[in-house]
Protein backbone atom coordinates (compact mmCIF):
# COMPACT_ATOMS: atom_id res chain seq x y z
CA UNK A 1 0.00 0.00 0.00
CA UNK A 2 1.56 3.25 -1.13
CA UNK A 3 -0.75 5.83 0.41
CA UNK A 4 0.11 7.26 3.84
CA UNK A 5 -3.28 6.30 5.23
CA UNK A 6 -3.88 3.38 2.91
CA UNK A 7 -3.83 0.81 5.70
CA UNK A 8 -6.49 2.76 7.58
CA UNK A 9 -8.76 2.92 4.52
CA UNK A 10 -8.25 -0.76 3.84
CA UNK A 11 -9.31 -1.63 7.37
CA UNK A 12 -12.40 0.57 7.02
CA UNK A 13 -13.48 -0.51 3.58
CA UNK A 14 -12.41 -4.15 3.68
CA UNK A 15 -11.74 -5.29 7.23
CA UNK A 16 -14.72 -3.44 8.63
CA UNK A 17 -17.38 -4.99 6.47
CA UNK A 18 -15.58 -7.90 4.82
CA UNK A 19 -14.02 -9.34 7.96
CA UNK A 20 -16.89 -8.35 10.24
CA UNK A 21 -14.95 -5.73 12.14
CA UNK A 22 -17.29 -2.73 12.10
CA UNK A 23 -20.82 -1.96 13.23
CA UNK A 24 -23.62 -0.74 10.97
CA UNK A 25 -23.17 3.01 10.35
CA UNK A 26 -25.25 5.18 12.69
CA UNK A 27 -25.93 8.78 13.62
CA UNK A 28 -25.17 10.34 16.99
CA UNK A 29 -28.54 12.11 17.00
CA UNK A 30 -30.58 8.93 17.38
CA UNK A 31 -33.56 10.80 18.87
CA UNK A 32 -34.15 12.80 15.69
CA UNK A 33 -34.18 9.82 13.29
CA UNK A 34 -34.98 6.73 15.41
CA UNK A 35 -36.87 4.98 12.59
CA UNK A 36 -33.53 4.35 10.83
CA UNK A 37 -32.81 1.76 13.52
CA UNK A 38 -36.24 0.81 14.88
CA UNK A 39 -39.32 0.65 12.61
CA UNK A 40 -41.59 0.96 15.67
CA UNK A 41 -40.44 4.57 16.14
CA UNK A 42 -41.71 5.82 12.77
CA UNK A 43 -44.45 8.47 12.77
CA UNK A 44 -43.85 10.72 15.78
CA UNK A 45 -45.81 13.74 14.52
CA UNK A 46 -49.31 14.47 13.26
CA UNK A 47 -47.67 16.54 10.49
CA UNK A 48 -45.45 15.34 7.69
CA UNK A 49 -41.94 15.69 9.13
CA UNK A 50 -39.04 15.91 6.68
CA UNK A 51 -35.40 15.65 7.68
CA UNK A 52 -31.89 15.44 6.34
CA UNK A 53 -28.57 14.73 8.01
CA UNK A 54 -24.89 14.65 7.15
CA UNK A 55 -22.17 13.01 9.22
CA UNK A 56 -18.49 13.46 8.43
CA UNK A 57 -16.25 11.26 10.54
CA UNK A 58 -12.58 12.01 11.20
CA UNK A 59 -12.46 15.30 9.30
CA UNK A 60 -9.22 15.79 7.39
CA UNK A 61 -8.63 12.15 6.50
CA UNK A 62 -9.21 11.41 2.84
CA UNK A 63 -11.79 8.64 2.36
CA UNK A 64 -12.91 8.66 6.00
CA UNK A 65 -16.50 7.45 6.67
CA UNK A 66 -19.39 9.77 5.86
CA UNK A 67 -23.17 9.33 6.02
CA UNK A 68 -26.03 11.18 4.30
CA UNK A 69 -29.65 10.63 5.31
CA UNK A 70 -33.06 11.81 4.08
CA UNK A 71 -36.30 10.80 5.81
CA UNK A 72 -40.01 11.65 5.96
CA UNK A 73 -42.75 10.33 8.26
CA UNK A 74 -46.19 11.09 9.64
CA UNK A 75 -48.66 9.78 12.20
CA UNK A 76 -52.17 8.86 11.03
CA UNK A 77 -54.15 8.42 14.26
CA UNK A 78 -52.67 5.19 15.69
CA UNK A 79 -50.62 4.39 12.59
CA UNK A 80 -47.17 5.78 11.76
CA UNK A 81 -45.63 5.60 8.29
CA UNK A 82 -42.36 6.82 6.81
CA UNK A 83 -39.56 6.39 4.29
CA UNK A 84 -35.79 6.72 4.66
CA UNK A 85 -32.86 6.99 2.25
CA UNK A 86 -29.32 6.56 3.55
CA UNK A 87 -25.94 6.58 1.82
CA UNK A 88 -22.72 5.54 3.57
CA UNK A 89 -19.19 5.89 2.22
CA UNK A 90 -15.93 4.63 3.73
CA UNK A 91 -12.89 4.49 1.49
CA UNK A 92 -13.85 2.42 -1.55
CA UNK A 93 -16.92 0.97 0.17
CA UNK A 94 -20.36 2.41 -0.53
CA UNK A 95 -23.77 1.41 0.87
CA UNK A 96 -27.06 2.91 -0.33
CA UNK A 97 -30.18 1.88 1.52
CA UNK A 98 -33.83 2.77 0.83
CA UNK A 99 -36.51 1.63 3.28
CA UNK A 100 -40.17 2.16 4.21
CA UNK A 101 -41.57 1.58 7.71
CA UNK A 102 -44.99 1.09 9.31
CA UNK A 103 -45.83 1.30 13.02
CA UNK A 104 -49.00 0.78 15.07
CA UNK A 105 -49.69 2.21 18.54
CA UNK A 106 -51.58 0.22 21.18
CA UNK A 107 -52.49 2.11 24.40
CA UNK A 108 -51.97 -0.32 27.31
CA UNK A 109 -53.00 2.19 29.96
CA UNK A 110 -53.46 5.96 30.22
CA UNK A 111 -49.69 6.29 30.72
CA UNK A 112 -48.31 3.41 28.66
CA UNK A 113 -48.29 2.81 24.89
CA UNK A 114 -46.85 -0.14 23.00
CA UNK A 115 -45.62 0.46 19.45
CA UNK A 116 -44.86 -2.30 16.96
CA UNK A 117 -43.20 -1.71 13.60
CA UNK A 118 -42.25 -3.42 10.35
CA UNK A 119 -40.01 -2.23 7.52
CA UNK A 120 -38.94 -3.28 4.03
CA UNK A 121 -35.67 -2.16 2.43
CA UNK A 122 -33.40 -2.52 -0.57
CA UNK A 123 -29.65 -2.04 -0.15
CA UNK A 124 -26.78 -1.75 -2.60
CA UNK A 125 -23.34 -2.74 -1.32
CA UNK A 126 -20.42 -1.93 -3.59
CA UNK A 127 -16.63 -1.98 -3.31
CA UNK A 128 -14.33 -1.30 -6.26
CA UNK A 129 -10.91 -2.67 -5.32
CA UNK A 130 -9.39 -1.27 -8.52
CA UNK A 131 -9.37 2.14 -6.83
CA UNK A 132 -6.88 0.88 -4.25
CA UNK A 133 -3.14 1.27 -4.86
CA UNK A 134 -1.77 -2.16 -4.06
CA UNK A 135 1.80 -3.45 -3.89
CA UNK A 136 0.59 -6.79 -5.19
CA UNK A 137 -2.02 -6.20 -7.90
CA UNK A 138 -2.54 -9.96 -8.22
CA UNK A 139 -3.50 -10.42 -4.58
CA UNK A 140 -6.51 -12.82 -4.83
CA UNK A 141 -8.21 -11.14 -1.90
CA UNK A 142 -8.85 -8.04 -4.03
CA UNK A 143 -9.61 -9.50 -7.46
CA UNK A 144 -13.39 -9.74 -7.04
CA UNK A 145 -15.29 -6.46 -6.70
CA UNK A 146 -18.56 -6.27 -4.77
CA UNK A 147 -21.80 -4.90 -6.23
CA UNK A 148 -24.84 -6.53 -4.63
CA UNK A 149 -28.51 -5.52 -4.37
CA UNK A 150 -30.06 -7.07 -1.29
CA UNK A 151 -33.73 -6.87 -0.21
CA UNK A 152 -34.46 -7.08 3.47
CA UNK A 153 -37.08 -6.72 6.17
CA UNK A 154 -36.96 -5.29 9.68
CA UNK A 155 -39.04 -5.21 12.82
CA UNK A 156 -39.10 -3.53 16.19
CA UNK A 157 -40.95 -2.89 19.43
CA UNK A 158 -41.05 0.24 21.56
CA UNK A 159 -42.69 0.89 24.92
CA UNK A 160 -43.52 4.55 25.62
CA UNK A 161 -44.28 6.09 28.99
CA UNK A 162 -44.47 9.76 29.93
CA UNK A 163 -41.17 9.23 31.77
CA UNK A 164 -39.41 7.91 28.65
CA UNK A 165 -39.21 4.91 26.33
CA UNK A 166 -37.37 1.67 25.70
CA UNK A 167 -37.17 -0.16 22.40
CA UNK A 168 -35.50 -2.94 20.45
CA UNK A 169 -35.10 -2.68 16.67
CA UNK A 170 -33.73 -5.03 14.04
CA UNK A 171 -33.72 -3.01 10.79
CA UNK A 172 -32.16 -5.87 8.76
CA UNK A 173 -33.35 -9.37 9.62
CA UNK A 174 -31.52 -11.22 6.85
CA UNK A 175 -27.75 -11.72 6.71
CA UNK A 176 -25.96 -11.89 3.35
CA UNK A 177 -22.67 -13.23 2.04
CA UNK A 178 -21.07 -10.31 0.21
CA UNK A 179 -18.28 -12.05 -1.69
CA UNK A 180 -18.53 -15.62 -2.94
CA UNK A 181 -15.22 -15.79 -4.79
CA UNK A 182 -13.24 -18.89 -3.88
CA UNK A 183 -9.96 -17.00 -3.45
CA UNK A 184 -11.39 -13.83 -1.93
CA UNK A 185 -11.87 -12.89 1.70
CA UNK A 186 -15.21 -14.21 2.93
CA UNK A 187 -17.55 -11.32 3.72
CA UNK A 188 -20.92 -11.08 5.38
CA UNK A 189 -23.48 -8.36 6.12
CA UNK A 190 -24.44 -9.08 9.71
CA UNK A 191 -27.79 -8.65 11.45
CA UNK A 192 -27.64 -5.78 13.92
CA UNK A 193 -29.77 -5.16 16.99
CA UNK A 194 -30.38 -1.68 18.40
CA UNK A 195 -31.43 -1.48 22.04
CA UNK A 196 -32.51 2.04 23.00
CA UNK A 197 -33.63 3.73 26.22
CA UNK A 198 -34.66 7.39 26.62
CA UNK A 199 -35.73 9.43 29.63
CA UNK A 200 -37.97 12.50 29.90
CA UNK A 201 -37.61 14.51 33.11
CA UNK A 202 -39.55 17.79 33.41
CA UNK A 203 -38.24 20.51 35.73
CA UNK A 204 -39.09 24.14 36.56
CA UNK A 205 -42.70 23.81 35.39
CA UNK A 206 -41.52 22.26 32.09
CA UNK A 207 -39.19 25.17 31.32
CA UNK A 208 -36.32 22.68 31.51
CA UNK A 209 -36.52 19.10 30.27
CA UNK A 210 -33.69 16.59 30.69
CA UNK A 211 -33.48 13.72 28.20
CA UNK A 212 -30.92 11.02 29.09
CA UNK A 213 -30.25 8.49 26.34
CA UNK A 214 -28.51 5.14 25.86
CA UNK A 215 -28.17 3.17 22.60
CA UNK A 216 -26.48 -0.23 22.27
CA UNK A 217 -25.75 -1.49 18.74
CA UNK A 218 -24.80 -5.15 18.56
CA UNK A 219 -24.49 -8.01 16.09
CA UNK A 220 -23.94 -10.58 18.87
CA UNK A 221 -26.84 -9.75 21.19
CA UNK A 222 -28.86 -12.80 20.14
CA UNK A 223 -26.30 -14.47 17.90
CA UNK A 224 -23.29 -15.69 19.86
CA UNK A 225 -21.70 -17.18 16.73
CA UNK A 226 -20.96 -13.64 15.51
CA UNK A 227 -18.59 -13.04 18.42
CA UNK A 228 -15.81 -14.69 16.45
CA UNK A 229 -16.14 -11.96 13.81
CA UNK A 230 -14.72 -9.26 16.13
CA UNK A 231 -17.67 -6.90 15.64
CA UNK A 232 -17.72 -4.69 18.77
CA UNK A 233 -20.87 -3.85 20.70
CA UNK A 234 -21.12 -0.09 20.16
CA UNK A 235 -22.45 2.04 23.01
CA UNK A 236 -23.71 5.65 22.96
CA UNK A 237 -24.51 7.46 26.23
CA UNK A 238 -25.69 11.03 26.54
CA UNK A 239 -27.98 13.61 28.08
CA UNK A 240 -29.70 16.59 26.45
CA UNK A 241 -31.26 19.64 28.12
CA UNK A 242 -34.25 21.26 26.39
CA UNK A 243 -34.87 24.88 27.44
CA UNK A 244 -38.28 26.48 26.81
CA UNK A 245 -39.00 23.73 24.21
CA UNK A 246 -36.83 25.56 21.64
CA UNK A 247 -33.16 25.32 22.66
CA UNK A 248 -31.10 22.16 23.13
CA UNK A 249 -27.66 21.47 24.52
CA UNK A 250 -26.13 18.14 25.44
CA UNK A 251 -23.11 15.92 25.86
CA UNK A 252 -22.53 12.41 24.49
CA UNK A 253 -19.97 9.65 24.85
CA UNK A 254 -19.48 7.11 22.07
CA UNK A 255 -17.48 3.95 22.66
CA UNK A 256 -17.72 0.14 22.59
CA UNK A 257 -18.01 -2.51 25.26
CA UNK A 258 -14.91 -4.14 23.77
CA UNK A 259 -12.70 -1.05 23.78
CA UNK A 260 -9.75 -2.86 22.22
CA UNK A 261 -11.82 -3.59 19.08
CA UNK A 262 -13.28 -0.11 18.57
CA UNK A 263 -11.82 2.87 16.74
CA UNK A 264 -14.79 5.11 17.58
CA UNK A 265 -14.17 6.45 21.10
CA UNK A 266 -15.36 10.06 21.10
CA UNK A 267 -16.84 12.82 23.25
CA UNK A 268 -19.67 14.72 21.55
CA UNK A 269 -21.12 18.18 22.18
CA UNK A 270 -24.67 18.80 20.91
CA UNK A 271 -26.49 22.08 20.26
CA UNK A 272 -29.83 22.68 18.55
CA UNK A 273 -32.79 24.98 18.03
CA UNK A 274 -36.39 24.45 16.92
CA UNK A 275 -38.84 27.27 16.15
CA UNK A 276 -42.61 27.37 16.62
CA UNK A 277 -43.15 26.67 12.90
CA UNK A 278 -41.61 23.21 13.18
CA UNK A 279 -38.18 23.97 11.66
CA UNK A 280 -35.16 22.71 13.58
CA UNK A 281 -31.40 22.44 13.19
CA UNK A 282 -29.14 20.35 15.45
CA UNK A 283 -25.41 19.71 15.31
CA UNK A 284 -22.90 17.44 17.06
CA UNK A 285 -19.15 18.04 17.31
CA UNK A 286 -17.23 14.92 18.34
CA UNK A 287 -13.69 14.92 19.69
CA UNK A 288 -11.77 11.63 19.21
CA UNK A 289 -10.44 10.02 22.38
CA UNK A 290 -8.06 7.55 20.74
CA UNK A 291 -5.13 7.40 18.33
CA UNK A 292 -7.24 8.76 15.48
CA UNK A 293 -6.79 12.18 17.10
CA UNK A 294 -3.19 12.23 15.79
CA UNK A 295 -4.48 12.65 12.22
CA UNK A 296 -8.02 14.08 12.76
CA UNK A 297 -9.32 16.71 15.17
CA UNK A 298 -13.01 15.85 15.11
CA UNK A 299 -16.11 14.34 13.57
CA UNK A 300 -19.09 16.53 12.70
CA UNK A 301 -22.80 15.89 12.26
CA UNK A 302 -25.66 18.25 11.33
CA UNK A 303 -29.37 17.48 11.02
CA UNK A 304 -32.30 19.56 9.72
CA UNK A 305 -36.00 18.85 10.34
CA UNK A 306 -39.17 20.61 9.23
CA UNK A 307 -42.82 19.86 10.07
CA UNK A 308 -45.24 20.65 7.24
CA UNK A 309 -48.07 22.15 9.26
CA UNK A 310 -51.50 22.48 7.72
CA UNK A 311 -52.69 26.03 7.10
CA UNK A 312 -56.33 25.01 7.49
CA UNK A 313 -58.24 26.45 10.44
CA UNK A 314 -61.47 25.20 11.95
CA UNK A 315 -64.56 27.02 10.72
CA UNK A 316 -65.69 29.82 13.02
CA UNK A 317 -69.05 29.08 14.66
CA UNK A 318 -71.74 31.33 13.22
CA UNK A 319 -73.76 33.57 15.57
CA UNK A 320 -76.65 34.03 13.17
CA UNK A 321 -79.93 32.43 14.21
CA UNK A 322 -82.08 30.74 11.58
CA UNK A 323 -85.05 32.82 10.58
CA UNK A 324 -88.52 31.63 11.61
CA UNK A 325 -90.90 31.38 8.65
CA UNK A 326 -94.07 33.51 8.99
CA UNK A 327 -97.29 32.29 7.36
CA UNK A 328 -100.26 34.51 6.49
CA UNK A 329 -103.78 33.05 6.48
CA UNK A 330 -106.72 32.19 8.67
CA UNK A 331 -105.95 31.57 12.27
CA UNK A 332 -106.36 27.85 12.90
CA UNK A 333 -108.82 26.75 15.53
CA UNK A 334 -107.01 25.51 18.60
CA UNK A 335 -107.32 21.80 19.09
CA UNK A 336 -107.12 19.83 22.24
CA UNK A 337 -103.74 18.18 22.56
CA UNK A 338 -103.92 14.44 22.29
CA UNK A 339 -101.00 12.67 23.92
CA UNK A 340 -99.03 10.67 21.38
CA UNK A 341 -96.36 8.19 22.25
CA UNK A 342 -93.10 9.64 20.89
CA UNK A 343 -90.27 7.49 19.56
CA UNK A 344 -86.82 8.02 21.07
CA UNK A 345 -84.56 10.23 18.94
CA UNK A 346 -81.47 8.25 17.76
CA UNK A 347 -78.34 9.63 19.43
CA UNK A 348 -75.39 10.77 17.31
CA UNK A 349 -72.04 11.01 19.12
CA UNK A 350 -68.42 11.75 18.30
CA UNK A 351 -65.62 10.42 20.48
CA UNK A 352 -61.89 9.89 20.37
CA UNK A 353 -58.53 10.01 22.17
CA UNK A 354 -56.02 12.86 22.22
CA UNK A 355 -52.38 11.68 22.00
CA UNK A 356 -49.23 13.59 22.91
CA UNK A 357 -46.89 12.77 20.02
CA UNK A 358 -43.79 13.66 22.04
CA UNK A 359 -44.47 10.50 24.06
CA UNK A 360 -47.16 8.66 22.08
CA UNK A 361 -49.33 8.59 25.22
CA UNK A 362 -52.90 9.80 25.84
CA UNK A 363 -52.99 13.47 26.86
CA UNK A 364 -54.54 14.69 30.09
CA UNK A 365 -55.71 18.30 30.37
CA UNK A 366 -56.23 18.99 26.65
CA UNK A 367 -59.00 21.49 25.83
CA UNK A 368 -61.38 20.07 23.21
CA UNK A 369 -63.67 22.42 21.28
CA UNK A 370 -66.48 21.28 18.95
CA UNK A 371 -67.45 23.76 16.23
CA UNK A 372 -69.98 23.47 13.43
CA UNK A 373 -70.96 25.11 10.16
CA UNK A 374 -74.74 24.83 10.46
CA UNK A 375 -75.54 27.23 13.30
CA UNK A 376 -76.18 24.50 15.89
CA UNK A 377 -75.53 25.40 19.56
CA UNK A 378 -71.87 25.05 20.53
CA UNK A 379 -71.29 22.87 23.62
CA UNK A 380 -68.83 23.93 26.33
CA UNK A 381 -65.19 22.98 25.86
CA UNK A 382 -64.22 19.54 27.18
CA UNK A 383 -61.05 18.92 29.25
CA UNK A 384 -59.62 15.42 28.75
CA UNK A 385 -59.05 13.17 31.78
CA UNK A 386 -56.00 10.93 32.28
CA UNK A 387 -57.02 8.52 29.52
CA UNK A 388 -57.20 11.36 26.95
CA UNK A 389 -60.78 10.52 25.91
CA UNK A 390 -63.50 12.99 24.92
CA UNK A 391 -67.10 12.76 23.71
CA UNK A 392 -69.78 15.10 22.31
CA UNK A 393 -73.40 14.69 21.22
CA UNK A 394 -74.10 15.87 17.66
CA UNK A 395 -77.12 16.95 15.62
CA UNK A 396 -78.26 15.35 12.38
CA UNK A 397 -77.44 16.86 8.99
CA UNK A 398 -74.57 19.01 10.24
CA UNK A 399 -70.81 19.18 9.69
CA UNK A 400 -68.42 19.49 12.66
CA UNK A 401 -64.73 20.10 13.38
CA UNK A 402 -62.91 19.02 16.56
CA UNK A 403 -60.01 21.12 17.85
CA UNK A 404 -57.55 20.08 20.60
CA UNK A 405 -55.30 22.56 22.44
CA UNK A 406 -52.76 22.35 25.25
CA UNK A 407 -49.88 24.50 26.50
CA UNK A 408 -46.59 24.03 24.60
CA UNK A 409 -48.37 21.92 21.96
CA UNK A 410 -49.49 22.87 18.48
CA UNK A 411 -53.24 23.01 17.93
CA UNK A 412 -54.63 19.82 16.38
CA UNK A 413 -57.65 20.05 14.08
CA UNK A 414 -59.70 17.14 12.79
CA UNK A 415 -61.04 16.76 9.28
CA UNK A 416 -64.62 17.92 8.66
CA UNK A 417 -67.06 15.34 10.03
CA UNK A 418 -70.67 15.33 8.76
CA UNK A 419 -73.70 13.55 10.19
CA UNK A 420 -76.69 12.12 8.35
CA UNK A 421 -80.39 11.98 9.19
CA UNK A 422 -80.83 8.28 8.57
CA UNK A 423 -82.94 7.56 11.63
CA UNK A 424 -80.33 5.38 13.34
CA UNK A 425 -77.80 5.93 16.10
CA UNK A 426 -74.31 6.93 14.98
CA UNK A 427 -70.94 6.85 16.75
CA UNK A 428 -68.23 8.78 14.89
CA UNK A 429 -64.54 8.80 15.82
CA UNK A 430 -61.73 11.33 15.55
CA UNK A 431 -58.40 10.75 17.35
CA UNK A 432 -56.10 13.79 17.54
CA UNK A 433 -52.33 14.11 17.97
CA UNK A 434 -50.70 17.06 19.74
CA UNK A 435 -47.25 17.99 18.39
CA UNK A 436 -44.67 19.71 20.59
CA UNK A 437 -43.89 23.30 19.57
Amino acid sequence: MQNKFGLLFLLLSVGGFMAYGQQSPRLSQYNFAPALYNPAAVGSSEYWTLGGAFRGQWIGIEGAPSTQVLFADKSFDRVGMGVQLRNDLAGTLGITDCSAAYAYKIPLSPALVLRGGLSASLSNWRNDFSKLRLDDIDDPQFLVNINRWMPNFGMGLQLNHHWGSIGLGVPKLFEYNLNTGSDAVAGRALRHYFLQANGHIELLNKALILQPQAVLASSTLFNTSNRSFSAPNALDLGITAVVETHWRAGIQWRTALERSLSSDHALGLLAGWTNSKGFGVNAVYEIPLNAIRKVSDASFEILFTVALQSAEKPPRPTTEKPSIPISVGPIPTPKKDIPVASEPVPEIRIQGIVFDMATGLPTEGARIVLSNACGAPTPPAFITPADGRYQFTLSANCCYTVTAQKDNRKTAVSEKICTQNNGSAQVLRADLDLFQQ
